[in-house]
């Protein structure tokens, strides 16, 4: 996996070679010739291709390899993360440092039993890396990783997380859905999948409305049942004055 991550990285370093070759030939073709569109706002624009083909060419090459770190056990000494090599490996992907250091703080809160919001910027990898990774760090035979997101984004969130996580790793990925209409025999079905995704530490992902309406249907179902309670206990008083008259 180690040497098959190293490759997936040489050839996104080839992919942004190309591309900063291909964007100084419209900068400067061969011959001396002129470049297409002249002078002016198309220049402009293909010295800023330039730039960021450039800076793509920087990153890739300067790319550190995150699930890997000093040992104790020499100058030579490497350790790493089996959960972040198989990842980076299975997406072929190189992991960012602040990446790797977000997930493993958010890890840590999770074992303390403590809050943790954290905010990202478009592009940085909220669905496609560190919710999956999360799921791997936190998804326990004890603790179920639910993934709560836009309605809007429930099936591309599903999608991506089966991308990463159903096929080598082997982590199921469900869609919870409840309101307080559902029946009582899908509840008690909802159950069974639910100790069901718990042992086989799998993803739930769920939008806004279901937990609220889970919390809900189990607030009545309490109001109900003391209430019943309460009937009971009024009618047994009742018979038993009667039969002392």
């Amino acid at each position: 996996m180690l040497l098959g991550t190293r490759l997936a990285l040489g050839r996104r370093c080839a992919s942004s070679l190309r591309r900063l070759r291909d964007a100084l030939l419209r900068v400067s073709p061969p011959g001396g010739a002129s470049p297409p569109g002249g002078s002016g706002g198309a220049g402009a624009a293909a010295g800023a291709a330039v730039s960021e083909a450039a800076g793509d060419v920087a990153r890739e090459f300067l790319a550190a390899r995150s699930c890997l770190a000093a040992g104790a056990g020499g100058a030579l000494a490497v350790e790493y993360d089996p959960r972040l090599l198989a990842f980076e490996f299975v997406s072929g992907i190189a992991l960012r440092e602040k990446q790797v250091s977000l997930v493993r703080g958010m890890a840590r809160a999770v074992r303390r039993g403590e809050p943790m919001v954290q905010q990202m910027l478009m592009g940085e990898g909220k669905t496609t890396v560190v919710t999956p990774l999360l799921a791997l760090f936190t998804a326990t035979a004890e603790r179920v990783c639910v993934v709560c997101c836009p309605t809007a984004l429930l099936e591309f969130t599903r999608q991506a997380l089966r991308e990463r996580l159903c096929a080598a790793l082997a982590r199921p990925v469900l869609i919870f859905s409840f309101s307080r209409s559902t029946p009582v025999s899908e509840t008690c079905e909802w159950y069974l999948r639910l100790l069901h995704a718990r042992d086989a530490r799998a993803v739930l992902c769920t939008g806004p409305t279901a937990p609220k309406s889970l919390m809900l249907r189990f607030l009545l179902a309490v109001h109900e049942a003391d209430a019943a309670a309460g009937e009971v206990a009024a009618s047994g008083a009742g018979r038993g004055g009667r039969g002392a008259q």
